[in-house]
């Protein structure tokens, strides 16, 4: 992963909460996993941190973005985040490639993609192959794909990990 350094920590601890996160349970829309998502990030990014001697209260803003021209989900305006629910053709593939190239312009660290739902892996590698002419060195683009099991007491988060199946990179 990357680093940021002391003064900026917002895209590293949003992509380390989206990674740790597992949806309530399987929702029909993709409306019903943003606002979990929403609620998770909320909770978890304005929560305590720290130790025995140090803690630290975050206290970041994170909102549903409203209107055709925004990402889903933002953190400040640092990062945005795209969920797309059933990335499985080629026209949700284009589509999510022509956002995510608006949205750059909109958020100073970056935009994470988090992929839920039936995700073609093919459209997944498509999808990163198109990311890349984006590059430009000061923004992250990031792609996660959430296995959708839903929560279980007392188990871990199920993620998946890697290149494989998640993206990220320097645009």
């Amino acid at each position: 992963m990357f680093s940021f350094g002391s003064n900026n920590g917002y895209y590293n601890d949003v992509f380390n909460e989206i990674k740790r996160w597992t949806p309530a349970k399987k929702y029909r829309s993709e409306k019903g996993y943003q606002e979990d998502l929403y609620k998770y990030l909320k909770r978890n990014l304005n929560s305590s941190r720290g130790g025995m001697f140090y803690s630290e209260t975050r206290n970041m803003s994170v909102r549903m973005e409203a209107g055709r021209n925004l990402c889903d989900i933002a953190v400040e305006q640092h990062v945005g985040i795209e969920l797309k629910k059933d990335l499985n053709t080629k026209a949700k593939n284009d589509r999510l490639i022509g956002q995510v190239s608006r949205y750059l312009g909109d958020y100073r660290e970056g935009v994470i993609i988090v992929l839920v739902g039936e995700t073609n892996e093919s459209k997944v590698d498509d999808l990163k192959y198109a990311l890349r002419p984006l590059k430009n060195g000061s923004k992250y683009v990031d792609i996660i794909t959430v296995i959708n099991n839903p929560k279980k007491q007392n188990s871990q988060p199920k993620q998946s990990n890697g290149f494989g199946s998640s993206f990220t990179g320097w645009i």
